[in-house]
């Protein structure tokens, strides 16, 4: 047996007779694991064992995680992340769902196996019979023990990490700064870009039908801070890697050259190290045999196929949290419901702070909730109290379906598998070998009694109460015949009446216009070509924005330099591209992300056009005082002048940070990944290099920046698939690599190959001997 080059043989694969299920495993040389086993028990253990051999720190610490705890591993940092993960209730909740998964009989043996093969990983771990992997021995730690509710807490986290949109609150803080009805009016012109998933169409060209009412200075009366405290407490409690983007798309078997369906899934995360992703194949005869990608500790593919199916998933956005405001008494004690006062409830969070090896409790930190969810900030003044409430972690008997849509064979029978995800929520895109394509919404998204508003719910008038889990026949959904395309990009789902109130669809929709753009109406589409659209670097904003910024600067503004004429004449000439080696993607995003930010609304992009092109007041970006710090400005009367002071702003920024000469302002110096390991500022050497990428906030290849305050990119494509159902064909690349042991040579090989949107092999064919670069029994020995 060899199981890496790198490590001694593990010898808790020497188990005796009896005491753990067979298997066979490989690792390919691109470090993807292969399973074979005779027994789905034994398929899991070996799925649960070998994810413990390569990601340990990474369990570990989503096991701490989901029970309040991560702070004994990452430091005090984490116990505002931990007061938050324990005010929800998700340890509680993780155990709860544990007892609904054991019911379901597929789920059980799955779940229940991954778990022992993890244990067993993590007793050797324990019983030193195998070194810890660097990272983990830098906490001083030794992994805990993991379980069927472990598991479950990892569906939790996830759920937060693409749910936890607030946009009640953002509104709210932002009424609190220019007004309620000036914020309002913010709101109107996007998005600029709009297309519905379900009914393959968009609706309005950017920004020409849409209206452009005069916004009003009136100023509302607003609670005073309170929405921005609760942002600010919700920002240092999450847990890192938040929401990005996503893409996902399919074209049926009329579309193909290969007359059979083309699956690709590419998903925006934080970029960490290790990787988001696993890439891994499980076989069992005549009951399994599936490829693809999984979160480590949670055996469920989102992206992955089989013989007869090919799925991939992007974040839902539906609105799974809401925000309520309560009205309080007096005291600050209690909160009027349906006029009565009910007690606010407080609960001790059993915090510690850790001062070396001792831990002093936090006793007097305790989690204060309502009915309606936990208390985020409380205005004692206004008599107003900020909530938050996920419908993942009410009472409601949400897994309704086994799991396992991974041993599906057709789009009716994963379908019916969907009913039993929870969290988070997501798209997921479906084709079959037969031609046929499936578009489906899942997860726990609440009924309501009214929908959701702008501003946070009233809580005290009981007609913002939930009504249980909506059903997965009502989520949107849509069936595609072999001449048919799903295209899904974190886009409005479908053209629902209620679709503000269904989930928040504000941001322009390009990437979803753009891949349908690409897809066209071929019909000779190849997995070459998804591949391709993958790493498409086409800026949708620079058509929209470039030249009409450029047309408000009439003259060279005074402070900069002349051979800023030459770059700016540059950039006109710029085809859009969001290349490496090209310039132009620099200034302009340098540029675009200035002017933007002198919103009053940052992040408006169809406000930012309408006063570009003359249809709102400069008013809106145009001051003589900054917003934040209220110093005073260069004086600005118009768009004109506001331009020009974000480009000298930009400029000399970027000087700063790249250096006097425009020349050398290149996108692969001002647009870096940076993959970001929990423990780096422990040991910078667990993370990998920097390395250059494609695509800005607006490409199908997303890397959202900074510019010019940073040239680091954290966000973007944190895998990418695609899958050809002519055959088993499979292609798949994680950054920056399958292993996330540090001494592992599988560590950070996929950086570079991801970098430049390339692709390493991920079919349903067993590697061959010259592919193998180790492998291992578990359990009893022939």
């Amino acid at each position: 047996m060899a199981l890496g080059s790198c490590r001694p043989p593990d010898r808790s694969t020497r188990a005796t007779a009896g005491s753990a299920p067979t298997a066979e495993i490989a690792y390919t040389k691109d470090g993807v694991l292969h399973v074979r086993a005779t027994t789905v028990e034994g398929a899991y253990y070996a799925l649960g064992w070998a994810a413990a051999r390569d990601r340990a720190f990474q369990l570990e610490l989503f096991r701490l995680a989901g029970l309040g705890r991560a702070s004994e591993l990452l430091g005090n940092g984490a116990l505002r992340q931990d007061g938050f993960i324990r005010s929800l209730g998700v340890p509680e909740r993780a155990e709860s769902l544990a007892v609904q998964a054991r019911a379901q009989p597929f789920s059980r043996r799955m779940l229940e196996a991954y778990a022992a093969g993890v244990n067993a990983r993590f007793d050797s771990l324990r019983a030193r019979l195998v070194p810890l992997p660097r990272d983990l021995a830098l906490t001083g730690l030794r992994p805990g023990r993991w379980s069927l509710s472990t598991c479950m807490s990892v569906a939790l986290l996830q759920g937060i990490r693409l749910d936890a949109d607030f946009p009640q609150l953002d509104f709210d803080a932002l009424a609190g700064r220019i007004g309620r009805e000036r914020a309002h009016a913010a709101q109107k012109h996007d998005p600029l870009v709009r297309y519905f998933t379900a009914e393959d169409r968009g609706h309005g060209a950017a920004a020409e039908s849409m209206a452009a009412p005069k916004a009003a200075w009136l100023d509302a009366h607003a609670d005073d801070e309170l929405a921005s405290r609760a942002l600010e407490a919700l920002r240092g409690a999450l847990p890192p890697g938040g929401p990005g983007a996503s893409n996902a798309w399919a074209v049926g078997g009329a579309r193909a050259s290969r007359h059979a369906p083309l699956l690709a899934n590419d998903t925006h995360l934080g970029l960490s190290t290790p990787a988001t992703w696993y890439a891994a194949h499980v076989s069992v005869p005549d009951t399994l045999d599936f490829v693809g990608l999984y979160v480590p500790g949670l055996p469920f593919f989102a992206a992955g196929r089989n013989h007869d199916l090919a799925w991939g998933v992007t974040s839902l956005g539906a609105h799974a949290f809401e925000a309520y405001r309560e009205s309080l008494d007096v005291g600050g004690q209690n909160y009027l419901f349906q006029g009565q006062w009910e007690p606010i409830r407080s609960r001790s969070l059993g915090l510690s702070y850790g001062v070396g090896p001792a831990h002093v409790p936090l006793f007097w930190i305790a989690a204060q909730s309502t009915r309606h969810g936990v208390v985020l900030s409380v205005d004692k003044k206004a008599r107003h109290a900020l909530v938050v409430r996920w419908a993942a972690t009410e009472k409601w008997p949400v897994i309704a379906a086994d799991f396992g849509w991974e041993g599906a064979h057709t789009l009716e029978e994963f379908r019916a598998h969907l009913a039993g995800a929870f969290a988070p929520t997501l798209n997921w895109v479906v084709a079959s070998r037969d031609g046929r394509l499936l578009y489906q919404a899942g997860g726990c998204v609440p009924r309501r009694a009214h929908p959701m508003s702008l501003e946070p719910t009233p809580g005290w008038t009981g007609e913002g109460e939930w009504l249980g889990a909506a059903p997965l026949d009502s989520m949107p959904h849509a069936w595609r015949d072999p001449s048919g395309v799903v295209v899904s990009s974190n886009n409005a789902p479908a053209d629902m009446p209620d679709l503000d109130s269904f989930g928040d669809y504000a941001d322009a929709e390009h990437r979803a216009w753009r891949v349908r753009e690409m897809l066209g109406e071929r019909h000779d589409l190849r997995a070459a070509d998804f591949q391709t659209m993958q790493g498409d670097a086409l800026s949708p904003q620079w058509p929209i924005f470039g030249h009409l910024m450029l047309g408000h600067v009439r003259r060279l503004p005074a402070g900069l330099p002349r051979e800023a004429v030459d770059a700016l004449v540059k950039l006109d000439l710029w085809d859009g591209l969001a290349l490496p080696e090209r310039t132009q993607p620099t200034l302009f995003r340098a540029w675009w992300n200035e002017l933007n930010a002198r919103l009053d609304a940052p992040g408006r992009e169809g406000l930012l056009l309408a006063i570009l092109r003359g249809e709102e007041p400069a008013s809106w970006i145009a001051r003589e005082r900054d917003p934040k710090t209220k110093k005073k400005l260069t004086s600005e009367t118009s768009a004109d002048d506001a331009a020009a002071h974000a480009l000298v702003r930009a400029w000399e920024k970027l000087a700063k940070l790249l250096g006097p000469d425009p020349r050398t302002w290149t996108w692969a110096r001002a647009h870096r990944a940076t993959l970001e390991h929990a423990l780096f500022r422990r040991d910078r050497s667990l993370m990998p290099a920097y390395v250059a990428v494609r695509g800005d906030r607006s490409t199908v290849c997303v890397g959202g920046s900074t510019l010019p305050n940073d040239t680091l990119v954290t966000h973007g494509p944190s895998m990418r698939v695609v899958f050809d159902l002519a055959d088993s064909s499979g292609w798949f690349i994680v950054p920056p690599g399958n292993s996330g042991d540090p001494s592992s040579p599988h560590y950070a090989d996929l950086l570079d190959d991801w970098a430049q949107v390339r692709y390493r092999k991920l079919d349903l064919a067993w590697p061959t001997d010259q592919e193998i670069e180790s492998r291992g029994r578990l359990g009893p020995k022939p």
